[in-house]
């Protein structure tokens, strides 16, 4: 094997980690999405069946068993997606490290251990940014109040990351196609 190899199977391993923080800041970001849009709809559902049950008269099943709605906590759900979402997070970043170790220590490729690092510095302040645009999304639909722009400021360093991630990442893939 040439010492081309394990930095090639490194730098290819890193991307597809990339791809996979990605995605799974997506997901994140999808069931918080969708559970925010669920409390908005139930919160208009249950006034407008408040309403209902004050206009409707209540009728008797025949059916010995009355089904009912299998309602799932909001913030119990919020917290698994959370919780899973941190498990996942957690793992990539222990994974990145042992490559940036093994760039550093075994293959004395100082240059990608630093450019690695940069990116992964990058990443810790954009989750950090967007972490902040979550819990104010929350306070601002539990406090009825409008964080607007304090949300968009976040939303727009969280792109300014991201933007910085994305060209770091491909000097990586750069690197990668040169060793190829």
């Amino acid at each position: 094997m040439t010492e081309q190899q394990p930095t090639t199977l490194i730098l290819k391993r890193f991307i597809q980690l990339q791809h996979t923080r990605l995605s799974l800041l997506n997901e994140l970001e999808l069931a918080l999405s969708s559970s925010e849009l669920k409390n908005n709809n139930n919160n208009q559902k249950e006034e407008q069946k408040e309403e209902k049950d004050h206009h409707v008269p209540n009728t008797h099943s025949s059916c010995r068993h009355e089904y009912k709605d299998i309602k799932t906590n909001p913030d119990d759900y919020i917290q698994q997606v959370i919780s899973i979402s941190t498990s996942g997070f957690i793992e990539i970043r222990d994974e990145v490290k042992l490559l940036m170790d093994m760039l550093r220590s075994d293959l004395d490729r100082v240059d990608l251990f630093e450019l690695i690092e940069r990116i992964e510095s990058l990443e810790a302040n954009k989750m950090s940014e967007y972490l902040q645009q979550t819990l104010l999304r929350r306070k601002a639909r539990l406090e009825e109040r409008d964080y607007t722009e304090l949300i968009n400021n976040h939303q727009e360093k969280v792109d300014l990351f991201a933007k910085s991630i994305a060209s770091l990442t491909a000097e990586v893939q750069a690197e990668l196609a040169e060793l190829t």
